[in-house]
């Protein structure tokens, strides 16, 4: 395939640039989010690309921004969320204003996830002034609440209705990887219920915290390595969150509780998982009934595994379009979750990418983009969105 490196320098990346400059400028902090304050910059923004804007409010102030171009058979999606997390500590600069050095923009969102909302803004301008004329639907959705489960979000659009056939999030992955697939989740609470007594006479008490570090202690010894799963994706991961317990350093604690993250890849389930646990549990539980030990295990959240196959026309639609720039692109599967997983669950092809460079500035301070990310990365979307429209059209 013949490279096609031209379309860089049709990218509005001045434009772009501005954009993002305007969306890291105002906080958007979740929570509480009120992602709605940053309408005046969207209308702008979808008036450039003459497209007609929809605020879908998952709450007071929760804006979910639906930028629609064109009507009809095959629709497309570009998914950036508009919220952040927190600026945190150790920033060399003011997290919420933009600072350019070396091309790159510091500030808090700038890769996670308002520059991938910028790049996907100059992939569908680069793409209409490309296709005066097209068939099919294009949609800009910067979502809410992404950084703290997205029910307000993703989640609230789609049981609204809202639907897409294909769905581009970028919010995961590099500038040179794109991501097919995510894990499920298990997070489960372990609670141990003792029996307080004053810290002199321990022997009086029954002692919470203890019985639970002999649970998680068990726990960790379980071999989930041994289960099966899709080649895809990389084994199972558990982390130990969290561990409460106690009122004082001289009392026996009558309660302690910790909380447990599990990721599991495709051909993994929950019931396998938790029937494991069972049985480590089980030799414990029955020791420790005897002495008045109770320990139980709360289930608070659990989300399946999805992947979109390597051969889908999406998938494919992107790997061509990569290899039309001269990227060498990489594809693979992650742990964590993006609003990738509800869209696929609705049935919509998915793929993940994003503007980092591989530094994982998100979430951290200093957090940055390249600016000439954004360039690539939208005229890598420009492109898959004429691959999209043009096969979708052949195959209708």
């Amino acid at each position: 395939m013949k490279t096609n490196k031209n379309i860089l320098n049709k990218v509005p990346l001045d434009e772009a640039v501005e954009l993002l400059k305007k969306l890291v400028s105002i906080k958007t902090v979740n929570p509480p989010g009120k992602e709605i304050v940053l309408k005046p910059i969207i209308v702008e923004a979808a008036k450039k690309i003459d497209g007609k804007l929809e605020i879908v409010q998952g709450a007071k102030g929760r804006a979910n921004f639906i930028i629609k171009i064109g009507e009809g058979f095959p629709s497309i999606g570009f998914f950036p969320h508009l919220d952040t997390v927190p600026a945190g500590d150790g920033w060399k600069t003011d997290p919420f204003k933009p600072v350019i050095k070396g091309g790159k923009l510091y500030a808090r969102g700038s890769v996670d996830s308002k520059g991938n909302y910028a790049s996907s803004w100059a992939a569908i301008r680069t793409f209409l002034d490309r296709n005066k004329k097209f068939k099919g639907t294009i949609y800009l959705v910067g979502f809410a609440d992404e950084e703290t489960g997205s029910d307000l979000g993703s989640h609230y659009l789609l049981k609204k209705g809202f639907r897409v056939d294909y769905a581009i999030v970028p919010d995961g992955g590099f500038i040179d990887k794109i991501i097919t697939g995510e894990k499920g989740v298990i997070r489960l609470r372990f609670k141990s219920f003792g029996k307080q007594a004053h810290g002199s006479a321990p022997e009086r008490g029954i002692n919470a915290v203890e019985n639970l570090i002999k649970a998680l202690h068990k726990f960790t010894e379980i071999r989930f390595e041994e289960l099966s799963f899709h080649e895809a994706f990389d084994g199972i991961t558990k982390n130990i969150g969290t561990i409460k317990g106690g009122h004082a350093v001289n009392i026996v604690p009558a309660y302690a509780e910790a909380e447990i993250d599990i990721r599991i890849p495709l051909g993994v389930t929950k019931k396998q998982i938790l029937d494991l646990i069972k049985k480590a549990m089980k030799e414990l539980t029955l020791e420790q009934k005897k002495k008045g030990v109770k320990i139980e295990i709360e289930e608070t959240l659990s989300l399946d595994p999805h992947l979109t196959e390597s051969d889908s026309i999406l998938i494919k639609a992107f790997m061509d379009s990569s290899r039309e720039l001269g990227l060498k692109m990489r594809s693979g599967t992650m742990g964590g979750i993006t609003d990738a997983k509800p869209l696929s669950f609705a049935e919509i092809e998915t793929l993940v990418h994003s503007l980092d460079d591989g530094s994982h500035s998100a979430h951290n301070a200093n957090e940055y983009v390249k600016l000439e990310n954004i360039r690539i990365a939208a005229a890598l979307y420009c492109l898959t969105l004429e691959r999209i429209l043009e096969k979708k059209q052949e195959n209708h």
